[in-house]
């Protein structure tokens, strides 16, 4: 029956707490992590030497969806100017505690057809909501 169904444990409530105070989808640390993170991932993997040059529109598509009981992530989508003078969309979410070893936060991104190895297949679809 219901005896097993319990309420949400918030991340709040853990042991390390969360705050869920995370930097705006338009914070430029956040954009600049992205930015830096693309262009040495490029020059290594690639021939191409595409570069993220700047953003111009960015919103916020989500902020804490999966639960209150997980750790606390914001979703974003941009649009984003290469080199190439090309437009493209690129999807990342922030992570509270995130970073190495959980300090900082976390940013994990993926530019829609510039996903060599398919880790946020398909067209970027595991990095949003």
């Amino acid at each position: 029956g219901s005896a097993w169904a319990t309420p949400p444990f918030p991340a709040e409530d853990r042991t390390i707490p969360y705050s869920g105070n995370l930097p705006a989808c338009e914070d430029t640390w956040a954009l600049q992590v992205i930015t830096s993170a693309f262009n040495y991932s490029r020059y290594w993997y690639s021939l191409q030497r595409l570069q993220l040059d700047h953003f111009e529109a960015v919103k916020e598509i989500g902020f804490r969806t999966n639960g209150p009981e997980f750790i606390p992530r914001r979703y974003c989508v941009g649009r984003a100017i290469f080199s190439d003078g090309r437009q493209r969309e690129v999807k990342y979410n922030l992570i509270e505690r995130g970073g190495f070893v959980g300090l900082g936060d976390g940013v994990e991104w993926c530019v829609v057809g510039e996903d060599p190895f398919h880790v946020y297949s398909p067209a970027c679809r595991a990095a949003g909501p």
